[in-house]
Formats: C-alpha cells, sequence, structure tokens
C-alpha cells in the first residue's frame, strides 16, 4: 500500500489506498462555494475530496447539465452525469458518496445508492448533508437503507467538527469558568418559501427553523445535551409565505441549564452568534465577532480577557479524517444518521410547540419533570 504526503490542516495520511469518492449535487455545499473568499478552503465536498490525500475525486452527478459542465471546467477527466443516476454509479465505481442535493431528494438519492449497493457493494461511507429528511419518517426510511447498505454515515452536522465548537465542549465539561448556566443561540437569515398563493392555516411547517435550524439544534445537542422541554413561537410576515420565517424559543434542561434561541428573522445577511454564559465568564461568538469576558478580580463587572482558543483546522478536512477513520471500523460516528433524527424530533417539537399557542412541550422518549420554579407559570403539553 502507498503512503500520501499530507496537506496542510489533514493528518498523516492514512496507509490506505485512495477512496473512490463522487458528489451527488453539485450546487453551492458541492460544488460551487469553492473558492468563497468568506469561507474556509476548502469548503465544499468536491474541494474536500480534491484537497484531502486519502480521497480520490472521480465524478460529479447534477440533473443540472449546466452545472456538470462547470464541475468538468474545474476537475477534468473525470465522470460526470445528469440522467441516470445508477450508470453514473457503474461507471465511477465509488467507495465514498456525498449526497448534497436539496433535502427534499435525499429519499430518491439514497434509494438509487442502495440499489447499486445490492449490486456491487463497493460503497464503505456517505456523507450526508442535513437535514437527514424532510421529517422523522422520511429519515427513519434513510437509517434503514443506510444500515442495509452496510455503511459508515456522516451527516454533515459540521459545527461538530470546528475546532473551536469542540473547546467550547470540553470547557463545559471540565468547567473551567465554572457551571454553563445559559446559552443564546441565533442564525440569522432570510430563507423561507414563497408562493403565488394565499397560505393555508394547516400548511406544514419547514423554513429556516428546518433549513438552517438543523444547525442550531444539532450543536445545542452537542455542546449541553438534548433537552427534555421546548417552548417556541413562529411567525409568517406575509400572506405569500408558505413556511415561517421566523422562529424563536427556549429549550429547557433537567440539570437547569437553559438556551434561548432564533432562527430566520428576515434579514438580508446570514449570521451565526453564540453566547455562552457560565458562572464566572461569558463567551461570545459568532462570523464576525469573538469575545471573552471574566468577572473581575474583587468585583462583580466583567472584563475582557484573551481569547484561548487552539489553532483552527479545517472543519471539511476534519470530517473525512473521521469518514476515513470510520470506514476503516475505528471510531464510531459523531454525526451519526441516528443523531440527526434526534435533530429532526426536537425541531417536530419545536413546531408543534408553535402550533400550541408557546406552550410547553416535553420532548424525548423519557422527558423528567421542568424544574420546579417554573411548574405553575407555564403550561405543559405532553408527549402525544
Amino acid at each position: 500500500m502507498r503512503r500520501y504526503l499530507c496537506k496542510k490542516n489533514c493528518k498523516l495520511a492514512l496507509d490506505i489506498p485512495l477512496y473512490r469518492s463522487v458528489v451527488i449535487g453539485l450546487g453551492r455545499i458541492g460544488f460551487s462555494l469553492e473558492g468563497d473568499k468568506f469561507r474556509a478552503s476548502p469548503c465544499t465536498h468536491s474541494g474536500s475530496f480534491a484537497a484531502h490525500p486519502d480521497f480520490d475525486l472521480v465524478g460529479g452527478f447534477d440533473t443540472d447539465p449546466e452545472a456538470g459542465t462547470d464541475f468538468l471546467e474545474k476537475y477534468p477527466g473525470i465522470c460526470v452525469g445528469s440522467e441516470n443516476i445508477l450508470e453514473f454509479l457503474e461507471k465511477t465505481r465509488p467507495s465514498v458518496v456525498s449526497v448534497s442535493v436539496t433535502s427534499s431528494a435525499h429519499l430518491e438519492i439514497l434509494k438509487a445508492l442502495w440499489e447499486y449497493q445490492k449490486k456491487h457493494q463497493t460503497i464503505l461511507g456517505i456523507l450526508l448533508e442535513k437535514p437527514v429528511g424532510m421529517d422523522v419518517k422520511e429519515a427513519l426510511e434513510i437509517q434503514k437503507l443506510c444500515e442495509e447498505m452496510k455503511a459508515f454515515v456522516v451527516v454533515c452536522h459540521d459545527r461538530r467538527f470546528y475546532t473551536e465548537f469542540q473547546y467550547y465542549r470540553d470547557l463545559i465539561q471540565n468547567k473551567k469558568f465554572g457551571q454553563l448556566r445559559h446559552m443564546r443561540i441565533e442564525i440569522n437569515c432570510g430563507s423561507y418559501a414563497e408562493g403565488s398563493g394565499r397560505r393555508t392555516p394547516n400548511l406544514k411547517f419547514g423554513g429556516p427553523m428546518l433549513h438552517d435550524g438543523t444547525h442550531l439544534v444539532d450543536l445545542v445537542q452537542f455542546l449541553v445535551g438534548e433537552p427534555g422541554w421546548v417552548q417556541a413561537m413562529c411567525t409568517r410576515s406575509s400572506k405569500m409565505i408558505h413556511t415561517e420565517d421566523t422562529c424563536l424559543g427556549n429549550m429547557y434542561f433537567e440539570d437547569g441549564r437553559s438556551v434561548s434561541f432564533l432562527c430566520g428573522g428576515r434579514r438580508k445577511y446570514f449570521h451565526f452568534a453564540l453566547e455562552l454564559g457560565f458562572e464566572k465568564a461569558r463567551i461570545l461568538h459568532g462570523n464576525s465577532q469573538l469575545i471573552w469576558l471574566k468577572r473581575q478580580k474583587g468585583g462583580y463587572f466583567l472584563e475582557e480577557m484573551p481569547v484561548g482558543l487552539p489553532e483552527a483546522k479545517n472543519p471539511y478536512l476534519q470530517r473525512l479524517n473521521h469518514l476515513a477513520l470510520g470506514m476503516q471500523g475505528k471510531t464510531e460516528s459523531m454525526a451519526s444518521v441516528q443523531d440527526g433524527i434526534r435533530t429532526l424530533e426536537i425541531i417536530d417539537d419545536i413546531y408543534e410547540s408553535a402550533r400550541s399557542g408557546g406552550a410547553m412541550r416535553a420532548t424525548g422518549k423519557n422527558p423528567a419533570y421542568p424544574p420546579k420554579a417554573m411548574v405553575g407559570r407555564i403550561h405543559i403539553k405532553p408527549l402525544e
């Protein structure tokens, strides 16, 4: 077996043959965002495969032929498909597949991969974009297909692979600044579905809280665990909007921690913001902000302190390192399909709370009772 030289931000290359890799869906995260000056490089599925020493980018598939033409111009000499996905898989014989199509097409693509795997059994790993499916029922069907393919799956809740969020998780667990008491998390964006007709009261939710909030909810789970209760409100500001445009609310945990969140907000920009409120410190982290504050020595106010983050590593290359180890049976998935399903279940409970006028809703199979301080002040809606 060959040993390959490692590129920047990769660990030493693994003593394995190259993994033949294809990208299905050549849109923004699959291909076209590569080279964006505001993002890490690489930042797409295609760019990551091309940059990593243990993966060989051998093909790309998109139903839009123009996307395939642009892809071939960037990566000449590899296989491109736009019509028959099974024929594309037959030609490329991949060991790794990235599924970066729109969320509503995940199930269709996974069924095609399952059909191919029955005959050839070459697929060892799958990178599956978030959310896993459009709802829990669809996600469970996808989980079953993945299990039958016996592939190692990493769901692309990528903040789990960011150096800073892994470090924040360690801070929370080792209590360097005391107990984490509260977390505020926001994803400001303008994503929602518009239509030509008037909305109806029973339209299914599925706007920013699903498509962007999946990162928000997953990061909450990664940092502090699963909430026991959620409480939320959603808004639609126009009769022409067919999903919520904003969702805001709170999550409560058995140990007394709390999280406030907002997703959407009808913004003309994208911004991620996280605030960690410890007993003795406060951390503000966002796309253009990083401030650490600690309690003054001998006082009760906060003062700025030096930021103590370790050197950042490219999360998309770290994700591939993890995928490679998983395909060799050396680790469990740190972003599994089951994790993704749990995220969808919590989002469903958030939507159900909003439908109920903001009533507190228990989430999880065995939720504990809410803190005593909250009893009598809120209405608790149990799981049905």
